[in-house]
C-alpha cells in the first residue's frame, strides 16, 4: 500500500461529470477500458504536488492555513478532446483555459507562504487512465464545460484500483470578473 498524502485538487461537478460519463460510454470506453478506466469519483484535476504527513508531521496545518491563503477566480475549461500516450489518457481542453496558469500561481503562493514548496505545474486535464492507451486517440469530442469554483485539499490513501481521496477542506472561489463592455456611440 502506498505512503498517505495530500494535494490541493478540483473535482468536475455532478453535471461535468454526467457529461463526460456520457462521453465515455458514447466511446465504449467504459467496456474497452473497463476496471482501467480511472473511478468517477477520483476524477479530478491537481492543483498542486503532492506532501505526505511522514515527512512532515505538521502539514495538514500547514496546507489548511494555505487553502485559507488561496486569493483566485474561478477557472472555466471546456474538455473537448481526449488523449493518450505510453499507457495513460486523458480528458484535455484544447489550449490553456484563461485563468488557469493564474489559480496554479495562487495556489503556488500560497504554498509559499506556508514555507512548503510550490510545485503546481500540471496541464489541465483529468486522467481517464494511468495504465491504458487508447489506440484511436486523439479523440474529439462533444465540448463539456466544468467551471473549477472550489479547492480541495484532499488526504489520498491506497494504490492501483484501491485508491481514493478523503476531503479535509474546501474553499470556494468567488467567479471571474466579466469583461468590461466598451461604449460603441
Amino acid at each position: 500500500m502506498s505512503r498517505p498524502r495530500y494535494l490541493f485538487m478540483a473535482c468536475p461537478s455532478a453535471d461535468a461529470g454526467d457529461c463526460i460519463e456520457t462521453a465515455i460510454q458514447g466511446l465504449h470506453l467504459d467496456q474497452r477500458l473497463r476496471t482501467l478506466l480511472v473511478a468517477r469519483a477520483n476524477w479530478h484535476q491537481s492543483l498542486s504536488g503532492r506532501y505526505w504527513p511522514d515527512e512532515m508531521l505538521e502539514v495538514e496545518q500547514l496546507l489548511l492555513r494555505a487553502g485559507g491563503l488561496i486569493a483566485a477566480h474561478a477557472v472555466t475549461m471546456t474538455l473537448s478532446w481526449i488523449v493518450s500516450n505510453e499507457g495513460y489518457s486523458a480528458l484535455k481542453p484544447r489550449g490553456m483555459p484563461a485563468g488557469f496558469v493564474d489559480l496554479l500561481r495562487a495556489i503556488n503562493a500560497a504554498l509559499a507562504k506556508q514555507g512548503l514548496s510550490a510545485s503546481a505545474q500540471d496541464a489541465p486535464h483529468i486522467t481517464l487512465s494511468y495504465l491504458a492507451a487508447i489506440a484511436d486517440a486523439p479523440i474529439a469530442i462533444e465540448p463539456i464545460d466544468w467551471t473549477i469554483d472550489r479547492v480541495l485539499l484532499v488526504r489520498s490513501e491506497g494504490d492501483g484500483a484501491g485508491y481514493r481521496y478523503s476531503e479535509v477542506a474546501s474553499w470556494e472561489l468567488p467567479a471571474a470578473p466579466l469583461a468590461p463592455q466598451i461604449d460603441l456611440f
